[in-house]
């Protein structure tokens, strides 16, 4: 007879702490995971602890733009916080809410690296301008998922 024990990671099936501004671009994140995938984008999604609006990102260098963040806290090997953070600039361009989300839950849902050389692949390290992401982010979307469930894109450092 097999007794039973807690499970010591109860705590991923909390839902994440989300801005309330953002609340409506985490469901268009949803219903595009499951939209363009068989993930189980629900559980996948309470990995994150927290996504939360800044109005700028203190740490960025001269020539850097930074529209999103993903703090990734390790404890050896072993993930203990994931964390996302998005410029509050985003809520008047609604593709690039999309795609920046979607890019940045790739880095902290799904552990993902940035692609080179793909300027039409979400996981690229800068945005595409709003005009082209009008036009082409359903498809990019549908690739992204595509990529995420074949085991396509870079893996993130040690969990590569």
């Amino acid at each position: 007879m097999v007794t039973p024990v807690d499970n010591p990671r109860k705590d991923t099936q909390i839902a994440p702490e989300i801005d309330p501004e953002l609340s409506e671009a985490v469901q268009q994140w949803k219903e595009d995971c499951y939209k363009f995938s068989m993930l189980h984008c629900g559980s996948l999604f309470n990995r994150v602890d927290s996504i939360k609006l800044v109005n700028d990102y203190k740490e960025d260098k001269e020539g850097e733009y930074t529209l999103g963040q993903c703090k990734i806290q390790t404890y050896a090997l072993i993930v203990v916080r994931r964390e996302i953070t998005l410029r509050r600039e985003l809520l008047d361009k609604p593709s690039s809410l999309r795609a920046v989300l979607a890019h940045e839950l790739g880095h902290c849902v799904f552990l993902r690296n940035h692609v080179e050389n793909e300027r039409n692949n979400l996981m690229a390290p800068y945005i595409l301008p709003q005009k082209v992401l009008d036009a082409q982010l359903p498809a990019m979307l549908q690739r992204f998922y595509q990529q995420i469930e074949a085991d396509e894109l870079p893996k993130i450092g040690a969990f590569g």
